[in-house]
């Protein structure tokens, strides 16, 4: 069997994110009850944090986007539509997404929400916003769902210009929520709750049962799968793994094979790098790929071909792009003044 994995066209959005016993009172009684499965559900503060990043267009570029291509541009026509186009995140995209591919620590910023998989939009800027200001003695009054992302995030986020950036995103994303997202994530996102039990029961039936024995080995047969439009631990629940969402609701096995993918990205990470004196990501990706379509031969081989539909697809054709002009500053800050110059 083989599979044309340079032309893999990914559907997800972040990677597994594997916590630490200390995450475990984030956990929903009923979810820490059970102990075992997957849940599948939406999350605001995720869709929120996604969204701002597809917006800024940061982790969309090259052959293995983190976010669909198009949905920038869907946001964009409800936002005109709305009348409220161009939002502050629109008008500061540009600058804040030169500073996020300036510096690599904010390569952390594709997992933020893995660290607050309970906390709402609110809670969760507001946690940010305390880091971001190093005002770090207020997390005392925070609750579980945030305490350990506020951790987290600190513990990453110690040079003063890297905080004043998260400030300025945490800002934006705020106004974003207020102005637009908000309605439109209800509208849209948390109006079909049938199409998160649709991707529960294609996942638990059709995958999860499947591949039941590499899931164990790896200690990753149970967890928190977030749905959204863009190590062993210690407690299986403490797993969280966010997968891309089709704009229409109407392919659940899109997020199904995804979260698939996501299971043995760990593994695939592993793999592509015995031998290596670099990271490279895109073989990592290409592994985690196929790691997926041979554990469905192994144990379901009569969802291969559906596998490879959803992965293999062909490439869409992109427009030439143009030549990057000089973008708007983000006035607020003489840091950026100085790197956007």
């Amino acid at each position: 069997m083989r599979y044309r994995l340079l032309e893999v066209a990914l559907l997800t959005v972040a990677a597994t994110v594997v916590l630490p016993a200390s995450v475990a009172g984030q956990q929903s009684g009923a979810a820490a009850a059970a102990d075992t499965g997957w849940t599948v559900r939406a999350s605001a503060a995720a869709d929120l944090w996604y969204h701002g990043l597809a917006v800024v267009g940061f982790g969309a570029g090259g052959p293995f986007p983190l976010y669909n291509r198009d949905y920038a541009e869907r946001v964009r026509a409800a936002k005109q539509e709305a009348g409220v186009y161009p939002t502050a995140l629109d008008s500061v995209a540009a600058g804040l997404r030169l500073e996020f591919e300036e510096q690599r620590v904010f390569q952390v910023f594709h997992f933020i929400p893995l660290y607050f998989p309970q906390a709402s939009p609110e809670d969760m800027l507001r946690a940010l916003d305390a880091v971001a200001r190093r005002e770090l003695s207020e997390a005392q009054f925070f609750d579980a769902r945030t305490r350990f992302g506020i951790r987290q995030a600190a513990a990453v986020f110690r040079d003063g210009d890297d905080r004043e950036v998260l400030g300025d995103f945490v800002r934006a994303l705020e106004q974003e929520w207020e102005v637009f997202l908000r309605e439109y994530w209800e509208r849209t996102v948390a109006a079909d709750s049938a199409h998160y039990g649709e991707v529960q029961r294609r996942w638990s039936e059709r995958v999860e049962s499947a591949v039941a024995p590499f899931l164990e080995e790896r200690s990753l047969d149970a967890g928190t799968m977030l749905v959204s439009p863009a190590g062993s631990p210690f407690r299986r629940l403490d797993n969280v793994v966010a997968v891309w969402s089709p704009p229409s609701f109407d392919d659940p096995d899109a997020s199904v094979y995804a979260a698939l993918r996501e299971l043995c990205f760990s593994t695939a990470a592993q793999a592509a790098q015995a031998g290596r004196d670099t990271q490279d990501p895109a073989a990592a990706s290409r592994a985690a790929v196929r790691c997926g379509a041979l554990l469905l031969d192994a144990y379901a081989p009569e969802q291969v071909e559906r596998y490879e539909a959803v992965f293999l697809a062909p490439p869409r054709r992109r427009a030439p792009q143009r030549p990057r002009r000089s973008t708007k500053r983000i006035p607020s800050t003489e840091r950026c003044r100085r790197r956007c110059c």
